[in-house]
Parts: C-alpha cells; sequence; structure tokens
C-alpha cells in the first residue's frame, strides 16, 4: 500500500474560492481546461531500499490525466515508472504502472486520494493501492 502526502501554498485566486478541483496540483499541471480537465506530469527522486535493504536513488515519473466529476470529486488515471540508479540484481529494473483513482476535495485546501493499479512489467508489482492527502498551506 502507497501513503504519501503533499503540501503546496496556496495560490491568490484558490484562496478567493475558486474551485478546489480546478488547479489544486498547479505546480506539475501543465495543461488544463479551467474546471474540467487537466494533465498532470511529475518527476522526482526518492531514496529506497532494495531487497537487501540497500539505499539507493530512484528516479520516479507520471503522467496524469483527472476530469472533474462534480465540484469536489475527480477521477484520475496515470502511467507512474521508476527508474532504479545505481543499483544492480536480477529483480531490480524501471517498473511501470498503470492507475487509476477518485480524489475528493473537502476544501479548497484538502483533498484526499484512492487509487489501483496494475504492474505493466515483470519488475513492477502486479497490483497496487494506495491513498494519499494533499493540504495546501
Amino acid at each position: 500500500m502507497q501513503v504519501y502526502a503533499k503540501l503546496e501554498p496556496a495560490r491568490a485566486e484558490q484562496a478567493r474560492g475558486a474551485n478546489p478541483c480546478q488547479d489544486f496540483s498547479q505546480a506539475a499541471a501543465f495543461a488544463g481546461i479551467k474546471d474540467l480537465f487537466d494533465v498532470e506530469l511529475l518527476i522526482a527522486t526518492n531514496s529506497v531500499a532494495d531487497g537487501n535493504l540497500e539505499s539507493h536513488v530512484e528516479v520516479a515519473t507520471g503522467l496524469t490525466a483527472a476530469v472533474a466529476l462534480t465540484r469536489k470529486l475527480q477521477a484520475f488515471v496515470e502511467w507512474d515508472a521508476f527508474y532504479p540508479v545505481g543499483s544492480g540484481g536480477a529483480d531490480t529494473g524501471t517498473r511501470h504502472y498503470a492507475v487509476g483513482g477518485l480524489i475528493y476535495f473537502f476544501t479548497k485546501n484538502l483533498a484526499v486520494d484512492v487509487r489501483a493499479g496494475v504492474g505493466l512489467n515483470r519488475q513492477a508489482n502486479d497490483v497496487i493501492a494506495g491513498t494519499g492527502f494533499a493540504v495546501r498551506y
């Protein structure tokens, strides 16, 4: 199970009461149709432990498309990939996932999501599931 959190500063138009679904992840959003559709690109690095409990760096990427179902609810699909850097072994390698889920905006500054997905290659887990939250400050 994946659990994550995201903290992000509020923008002036969001503080004035704009639709919470719109631009919630503006830091990563590079395209969108106001109040309806968002596309996000994620590039990050993580420090992870492999099967031998040795730490290495991993680059994570994701491409997400989200559509507003209601003013407070979005559905999304995404492709995620994780690229180990400097690790070896037969079970290591790039992992690809297809993921879908829902995001519920309790307020313009607080959202919770649930997600489930499937691995797309041999190195990936067969099934993944997770939940998370984002708080804008």
